[in-house]
């Protein structure tokens, strides 16, 4: 460990990550955003991280994202098989593998998660080792 703040993520590979903290997520932390038990996704573009907030982790499992990404795997003829995991990991993947029908949209004032998630960019902090 490098003794710099680090965020430990369970990715949906089944695997544990260290992720740097930038200031820009120390900032997105204290708004309320990448809280614990909440679904988030990383992507590196070039030296931004694009950080997509997706609400409560198990509100994402019903969630018309997760269908549409399922929707398009199989159309690309990425087939997701259901995996031994157990807990939220493994509802995830059986939830990937057989996406639930469309749902009537509700309104709901206090929803907590857009389908589209909540987007931002950071800059991770040099890396000096």
């Amino acid at each position: 460990m490098t003794g710099k703040p680090q965020m430990i993520l369970e990715g949906t590979d089944g695997k544990v990550h260290f992720i740097p903290h930038a200031p820009e997520m120390e900032q997105l932390r204290a708004d309320g955003h990448l809280a614990q038990n909440a679904f988030v996704s990383f992507t590196k573009n070039g030296d931004v991280v694009l950080v997509h907030d997706f609400g409560a982790a198990r509100a994402y499992l019903a969630s018309d994202h997760l269908r549409d990404v399922s929707k398009r795997l199989i159309q690309r003829g990425v087939i997701p098989t259901e995996t031994e995991y157990g807990g939220w990991l493994g509802q995830y993947h059986r939830a990937l593998s057989n996406p639930p029908p469309a749902i009537e949209p509700r309104i709901e004032p206090n929803r907590t998660a857009l389908p589209a998630g909540k987007r931002f960019a950071t800059r991770p902090e040099d890396d000096d080792g």
